[in-house]
């Protein structure tokens, strides 16, 4: 999953990137690209607000000229990312090394991520743990479910956040309410008192984060929110897609993002001694061993 993320921020960055060129070969290498995400990965395009099917150069002009935003959401309705997978980590990724090598990536990716001149928004159905909830920290916006749960578990693992998430959080929540989240993992439940702490934007029904989110993104799209039953440029006058784009990019400008690359290369320091170290691979064999029935 994590690979995947990271190729689909190759892809955003190559149809974001103005200096790129418009030839017929660029062309061919971006719907080669967008072709194998599309059957690889979780990616998913929609023109107008229908799923494209068929790749062809009219998908691929809309995507290089007219992308707006990106929804990030879990799979079928579950959790948005339950964090990692423990049976899997004890063979392969709990060394000091391991840890690093992730860290790295993850911070690297999600940092371009968010400095892409697109709006983003996270839709959260249900749980989202540990690296999950570092996750949903990335995106610009979030849509929660009242089933959501947001939760930084790491220190009860025996570790910190290692892929940028406390130093995001800190531009999201107030310096008191991320220490809370962080240090005593204690959980954000559901939409209200997500909306109260200021750490999401917009609250859906369960089962509709990906239409809440989308609804959301329309202020970006539609110079007035397209009424029932339109759709496409009947609803409405589309704002300058190019407008928005630099929006957002002197918005991203705006963040101080020398301060977070610093205190992310500070988490991943102390994610990796602390990575595969005793207490963590005892909370992890815990955590990961039968659950006995009562």
């Amino acid at each position: 999953m994590m690979a995947e993320l990271a190729d689909c921020v190759d892809l955003l960055e190559a149809v974001t990137d103005p200096k790129r060129k418009e030839d017929r070969e660029d062309v061919k290498d971006l719907e080669e690209d967008v072709g194998e995400l599309l059957k690889a990965s979780g990616l998913v395009l929609k023109k107008e607000g229908v799923a494209v099917q068929k790749l062809d150069q009219d998908v691929l002009k809309a995507l290089k000229d007219g992308l707006v935003g990106v929804i990030v959401t879990g799979s079928q309705h579950k959790s948005y990312c339950a964090g990692l997978d423990l049976s899997a980590a004890k063979t392969t990724l709990l060394t000091p090394q391991a840890g690093s090598e992730m860290a790295a990536l993850m911070v690297s990716t999600l940092t371009r991520f968010m400095r892409l001149p697109i709006i983003s928004i996270a839709a959260i159905e249900k749980a989202a743990i540990g690296g999950g909830a570092e996750m949903t920290t990335f995106c610009d916006h979030r849509c929660i479910t009242d089933q959501a749960k947001i939760q930084f578990v790491q220190t009860q693992m025996g570790v910190v956040t290692g892929w940028g998430g406390a130093s995001r959080l800190l531009n999201l929540v107030s310096r008191s309410q991320a220490l809370r989240l962080l240090g005593s993992a204690e959980p954000i439940r559901g939409g209200q008192e997500a909306l109260k702490l200021g750490f999401a934007q917009a609250v859906s029904p369960v089962g509709k984060a990906v239409e809440g989110a989308s609804e959301y993104m329309q202020q970006y799209v539609w110079e007035r929110v397209p009424e029932a039953g339109q759709q496409g440029g009947d609803a409405g006058a589309r704002r300058c897609v190019e407008a928005v784009k630099a929006m957002k990019r002197i918005v991203s400008f705006g963040l101080d993002y020398e301060r977070i690359e610093r205190v992310s290369e500070l988490e991943k320091d102390l994610f990796k001694g602390l990575w595969g170290g005793p207490d963590n691979l005892a909370r992890v064999e815990a955590a990961s061993a039968p659950k006995k029935k009562k």
